[in-house]
């Protein structure tokens, strides 16, 4: 099952990479009213998201790199408290 979703995941971005970068490469000799243009994004979408998910992505394995580093450096800072204490 997961050997398929993996494919299928696979496939979906390949398919995904190579519309996009035709659409970055094309896109300067089609004029703005041709009909190829409703089937893609604007390009400050195209360029937009990835950046955002690229520093969402960094950023939440940066906090998870800082807690292990915490986590390993100093061990109280992540011992539980007793709450009866």
């Amino acid at each position: 099952m997961s050997a398929k979703v993996g494919f299928w995941m696979i496939l979906f971005g390949i398919t995904v990479f190579i519309a996009i970068t035709l659409k970055l490469i094309i896109q300067p000799f089609i004029e703005d009213n041709h009909y190829i243009n409703a089937y893609f994004p604007s390009t400050e979408i195209v360029l937009g998201v990835p950046v955002i998910l690229g520093f969402l992505f960094l950023s939440v394995f940066g906090v998870y790199i800082y807690g292990k580093i915490l986590r390993k450096h100093i061990p109280c800072f992540f011992r539980m408290v007793d709450p009866s204490e």
